[in-house]
C-alpha cells in the first residue's frame, strides 16, 4: 500500500500531502542562499541602488526585499541542472521579472503580474523551468523595470519528475488546495 501522512498547518485552507508512490515529483534541496532576506542581502549581488531588506509587515519572517528605483536587481547564481521550481511570493505595482541565465542556452523570463498597487501579499507563485542540456549552472535575476516591487520566499529547487519513490522511499511534497 501507500502510505500517506496529512499535515495540516496552522489550520490553513491548503495542506501539504507527504505520498509516497509512482509519478511522483521529488523536490530537491533549496539552492537560494537567504530567500527570505531574513539576512538582508547576504548571498545576492545588488546591482543599482534600489533596494532594501525591509520589515513591515513580511508574509513570512522578518524582512523581505524591497524595491523602488526601476533598473535595480538582485542576482544569485547557483548550481543547477535538468528542471528548476522558482517559488516566490512577488508584489508590484509596475513591470518586474524574475530571469533564469543558464550558463548554457537562453535566459527565460517570469514576469510577475502587476498588483493595483503593491500592498498585500499574493499566495506563493511557483513555476517550472527546463534548463537547456549541458546547463550546470543559472543565475536567477529579480528585476525591478518599473513602479515599487517586493520579493519574499524567493525559492529556487531541482526537479525530478515521475520518479518511483515507493521504491527509493523518499518524501515528495504535494501542495493540496481545499475549496
Amino acid at each position: 500500500t501507500v502510505d500517506q501522512a496529512l499535515l495540516i498547518r496552522n489550520r490553513a485552507i491548503s495542506a501539504d500531502l507527504i505520498a509516497y508512490g509512482k509519478g511522483s515529483d521529488v523536490i530537491g534541496p533549496e539552492l537560494l542562499a537567504n530567500g527570505g532576506f531574513e539576512d538582508n542581502f547576504t548571498g545576492w549581488t545588488v546591482s543599482g541602488a534600489g533596494w532594501s531588506a525591509a520589515t513591515n509587515m513580511p508574509p513570512e519572517g522578518a524582512k523581505f526585499a524591497y524595491c523602488w528605483k526601476p533598473g535595480s536587481s538582485i542576482s544569485q547564481t547557483v548550481a543547477a541542472s535538468g528542471e528548476l521550481r522558482l517559488a516566490y511570493r512577488a508584489a508590484c505595482s509596475g513591470v518586474t521579472r524574475l530571469v533564469v541565465t543558464p550558463d548554457a542556452g537562453d535566459p527565460v523570463t517570469v514576469t510577475i503580474p502587476t498588483r493595483a498597487s503593491a500592498s498585500g501579499w499574493p499566495d506563493l507563485a511557483t513555476v517550472d523551468v527546463t534548463l537547456p542540456d549541458g546547463a550546470t549552472s543559472v543565475t536567477l535575476a529579480a528585476i525591478c523595470d518599473s513602479g515599487v516591487t517586493r520579493f519574499d520566499s524567493l525559492s529556487a529547487r531541482t526537479v525530478t519528475a515521475g520518479v518511483d519513490v515507493e521504491k527509493s522511499r523518499v518524501p515528495v511534497i504535494h501542495k493540496l488546495r481545499y475549496s
